[in-house]
């Protein structure tokens, strides 16, 4: 025992607000090999209110004393270390769980261990790796790859097909039977599923309490709970999930969060075997059918004296959009392709954002369009700052020149695009194709009523292979702020070319699948 084990009797602890016995296991080399420990010592924090009396006896063995002073059921937490959480990392909930226990044993008798598995046993320096790709999407070389779920960035560090946790717990087994605790009936502080099956597979008398938690779901760690959803490992109660639904539909979530939320979807549609409670299915699956439209919003539309509430999808598309579309619709559904120059002012006093789009007319679909090649027209979109309405009105380029020298508006910013046209052409919905200076792909626009987005969404992704790089509203998109900066084309004439050649295709395409018809 003294070569394995130390033993502080440590009085009027700060953080515990009692006396606590400390505990220290001094793991051997093959010990930290075989539970892929990320260093030698663990820490047990005993608190019991027997102790007290027990300690203070002369010539008792500690091994003694524990025994003696738990009698009832025993309260456990199992903490694998998190630095980065304890220094106050907001992406985990890992010292929230900390803190919170430590607090329940104000009032019970229990013990914390601080078992050093960090990053699930791979270590800080892959943790911190890890998390480079989860949140900002960057490799170790400052290259943005893109944001990753755990898993993915797992995968991609690793280069491995499956996400793997190497913690094991049998240790902790050990060290209880060690100590003469291996007989008591612990209640153990935790969501995993995963862990109470293995103390028990260890002939630990364990079971779980969670309702000690109180979690603080954020959009900055949403996404580790919903990651332990997909892997089967937690199961949350009905508070939690509702948290978590929340953070999702008011659309605050991050990019790795909305990733893992479409895996458990995928998951929930496609595998039967997935062990998901019908609880946290059912309201997953219509915290997600929130989200595939961006809000709804009431646009009022002032040259034709309309007023239509409608949602919106954005996301990227790739080349696949174009064939894609034709197979659907067996037609050309953009009755024009435009130039078009979106221009950004805000109002000095309210902050509304007033946005003029100029579009030139490049080419036309067939003489049904309502435009003829070349010809400019002007729209003024106002957006009221904390509002659901959206102005529009037809303007002129004299107005827009006056916008530059008024002292009402400030000048923010210029975004030039090619997009392609389709207002009237499918029933209930516009579609927008845009390519745009910094964007990589082309994004796609769709107003109308979230149902008939939907509609259109689904005829997309039931493809075999995906044009949609996003199953849901890009929120980054939903406005148009596709940079602070301005956006202009380097070849202004190389890119209108190429995507005149695109439309060309998509009208000599729409032939075909006439004839086919």
């Amino acid at each position: 025992m003294q070569e394995k084990y130390s033993f502080y009797y440590q009085k009027n602890n700060k953080l515990f607000n009692n006396n606590i016995l400390v505990v220290c296991y001094r793991a051997t080399t093959q010990e930290i090999k075989k539970y892929n420990l990320t260093g030698e010592n663990i820490i047990l924090f005993l608190k019991s209110k027997e102790m007290d009396e027990l300690i203070g006896k002369e010539n008792v063995s500690y091994t003694t004393i524990v025994n003696k002073a738990f009698n009832r059921e025993i309260y456990l937490r199992i903490q694998s270390e998190c630095l980065l959480g304890i220094y106050g990392d907001s992406h985990c909930d890992c010292e929230e769980q900390r803190t919170e226990f430590i607090k329940q044993l104000n009032d019970n008798d229990g013990i914390f261990i601080h078992m050093p598995q960090e990053a699930q046993g791979w270590g800080l320096f892959y943790k911190c790796q890890e998390l480079e790709l989860q949140v900002n999407g960057r490799n170790q070389d400052g290259k943005f790859i893109q944001c990753m779920t755990r898993d993915d960035a797992q995968k991609y560090l690793l280069q491995t097909q499956k996400f793997n946790d190497k913690r094991s717990f049998e240790l902790v087994a050990n060290i209880l039977k060690d100590l003469k605790l291996s007989k008591k009936k612990f209640v153990v502080y935790t969501e995993s599923e995963k862990k109470i099956e293995e103390l028990q597979s260890y002939n630990i008398d364990a079971v779980k309490f969670i309702d000690f938690i109180n979690q603080r779901i954020t959009c900055e760690n949403t996404s580790e709970y919903l990651i332990k959803i997909l892997n089967e490992t937690h199961t949350y109660d009905k508070s939690t999930i509702d948290k978590l639904c929340d953070v999702i539909i008011s659309r605050k979530y991050n990019e790795r969060t909305l990733e893992t939320l479409i895996e458990i979807i995928n998951r929930i549609r496609t595998d039967n075997n997935y062990k998901i409670d019908e609880y946290s299915k059912k309201h997953l699956l219509n915290a997600y059918n929130e989200i595939i439209c961006g809000e709804e919003k009431n646009y009022i539309l002032k040259y034709s004296s309309l007023t239509k509430k409608q949602n919106k999808f954005s996301c990227q598309v790739n080349a696949l959009i174009f064939k894609q579309l034709l197979k659907i619709y067996k037609h050309n559904i953009f009755d024009r392709i435009c130039f078009e120059k979106i221009y950004v002012f805000s109002n000095k006093k309210s902050h509304d954002i007033k946005r003029v789009r100029t579009s030139q007319v490049l080419d036309i679909r067939d003489d049904n369009c309502p435009f003829f090649i070349g010809q400019v027209y002007n729209i003024e979109r106002m957006l009221v700052k904390n509002s659901n309405e959206v102005i529009e009105n037809s303007t002129s380029i004299s107005k827009l020149r006056a916008l530059f020298e008024s002292t009402e508006y400030e000048y923010i910013k210029r975004h030039e695009m090619i997009t392609y046209i389709s207002e009237g052409d499918i029933d209930e919905i516009s579609v927008y194709l845009k390519r745009i200076p910094n964007i990589e792909n082309w994004v796609l626009d769709v107003y109308g009523k979230s149902e008939n987005i939907r509609m259109f969404i689904n005829e997309l992704a039931n493809q075999k292979e995906f044009a949609l790089l996003n199953f849901v509203n890009n929120i980054q998109l939903e406005e148009g702020d596709y940079s602070e900066f301005n956006l202009r084309f380097s070849d202004l004439d190389l890119a209108v070319n190429e995507e005149l050649d695109y439309f060309k295709k998509l009208n000599e395409g729409a032939k075909i699948y006439g004839n086919r018809n």
